[in-house]
Formats: structure tokens, C-alpha cells, sequence
């Protein structure tokens, strides 16, 4: 008799290195495990513009608003986020070349 047994967690730079997937699934890493989902459909992207619409307001208080912000979170996690918040002067130190580093919304200055 066979067991199965859980894949390994896998590292956030581990995740990078992998090729990017070309069958319509989008994937992310949560706590090492590869999540997989299919790209959005219509209503997802209709509420998601919505959420945006209702949240651009806070740009005129010092935040920013962004959509599909992938936040590497700890070394096992990277989601991606469909609308997101962050205080501007956070966001303006954020390397452009790299994720951000932080959960949206995390206000603390």
C-alpha cells in the first residue's frame, strides 16, 4: 500500500525561478504552497472595479491604490492582491524592481 505524503514547502525565490504558466491558471505562493486559480472572469473583474472606484477617494489622503500587487509577505509567501491600499510615502520606497514587502493596509507609519 501506497501513502501519500504533502509536497514540500517551497521558498518564495524557489517559486520565482519557476517557468510561468501558459494554461490559464494563475498561480500564488501561500505559506509554501502553490495555490493555482483561473484567471478572472467578467463579474470578478466588474467587482474588483468597483472596489477600486470606492477606494481612489483615499488617494487625496496619502494613500496609493493598486490593482494585482503581488506582497511577498514572509519566505513562503507572495499572494497577490486584486485591489490594494498602502500609505504613499510606503509605497514611494518600495524598489521598483522588487515586491513589496508588507500586507496592504498596514497603516502604521
Amino acid at each position: 500500500m501506497s501513502t501519500l505524503t504533502a509536497p514540500s514547502p517551497i521558498l518564495v525565490d524557489d517559486f520565482l525561478s519557476r517557468p510561468e504558466r501558459e494554461d490559464g491558471f494563475h498561480e500564488e505562493l501561500i505559506e509554501g504552497e502553490v495555490v493555482l486559480s483561473p484567471n478572472a472572469k467578467k463579474r470578478h473583474n466588474d467587482i474588483v472595479s468597483r472596489i477600486e472606484r470606492k477606494l481612489l477617494p483615499l488617494e487625496d489622503q496619502g494613500f496609493v491604490v493598486r490593482r494585482e500587487v503581488a506582497c511577498r509577505l514572509s519566505p513562503k509567501s507572495l499572494p497577490n492582491t486584486d485591489a490594494a491600499v498602502f500609505l504613499k510615502k510606503r509605497w514611494d520606497i518600495v524598489d521598483p524592481d522588487d515586491f513589496v514587502r508588507e500586507a496592504p493596509g498596514d497603516l502604521n507609519p
